[in-house]
């Protein structure tokens, strides 16, 4: 449960749950139903995705399977082949999911504007218990944080290109790949 992972009371959340963190009408609609509702108790807005998402797992294998899952064909470079490819781009698109949804919650919302609430994002990590942010600086893997919603498209064009060049994205590579995609 959520008041767990964040060590708070019963009924002091208002969670709005879905599979692969998609931001459907029903959703907005009981953020919004929140924001209206309880203006002097929520701060924040947080989109929460967690490691090894069923819903993302899926669609990254419809991704590397695409006559199996759907008959989408497209071609995609050798590095699909390496052991590790699908754990890293599953890493890589549970924190993009959870990124985008913040971005489009943001948008969608305006509930800075509005309501003077922010939005973040992060993953809660189902191995350790803790909800962990991306790691942002490549030396590191400081993933302790929530990370705030993306402002602009680059943003999560930056994001993704700074999730692919990350050591939590290259520790499920093969060390062959690591020396050609990830040069010390």
């Amino acid at each position: 449960p959520s008041e767990i992972i964040f060590d708070v009371r019963g009924n002091q959340l208002f969670i709005v749950r879905v599979a692969g963190n998609v931001l459907a009408d029903e959703c907005l609609g009981s953020i919004e139903y929140a924001l209206h509702n309880f203006k002097d108790s929520v701060h924040l807005l947080v989109v929460l995705g967690h490691t090894w998402c069923g819903a993302v797992s899926a669609a990254v294998d419809a991704y590397l399977s695409p006559t199996r899952h759907n008959s989408i064909a497209f071609t995609r470079s050798d590095v699909a082949a390496d052991p590790g490819y699908r754990a890293a781009l599953i890493e890589v698109s549970v924190y993009l999911n959870a990124g985008m949804t913040a971005y489009h919650l943001q948008e969608e919302m305006r509930p800075d504007e509005t309501f003077g609430v922010r939005v973040a994002y992060g993953v809660f990590d189902v191995t350790t218990g803790r909800v962990i942010g991306p790691d942002l600086d490549p030396k590191t893997d400081d993933t302790s944080r929530l990370a705030a919603a993306p402002t602009r498209p680059d943003d999560l064009v930056e994001l993704g290109h700074v999730l692919a060049a990350s050591p939590m994205v290259a520790r499920h590579l093969s060390v062959g790949l690591r020396q050609t995609r990830y040069p010390e």
